[in-house]
């Protein structure tokens, strides 16, 4: 086993989850797409890159009070 196999079994452990043997090998690649992705979430970034100072709500609500 390698060590993303090693976390895959260790994180299905802590989950107190049995995956199948037919089902294995398609749940092992989503854990190691999430796990990839969950990487690229925890990186810093700059306040500018936060989703939420991208919209005015006066736009989006039109007649809201600022």
């Amino acid at each position: 086993m390698d060590r993303a196999e090693d976390r895959f079994a260790a994180a299905m452990n802590r989950a107190g989850m049995e995956v199948p043997d037919d089902l294995r090998e398609g749940t092992f690649a989503a854990f190691r797409e999430l796990t990839a992705m969950a990487a690229l979430m925890r990186r810093p970034r700059a306040a500018e890159s936060e989703p939420a100072g991208q919209f005015r709500l006066d736009v989006l609500l039109p007649g809201a009070d600022r």
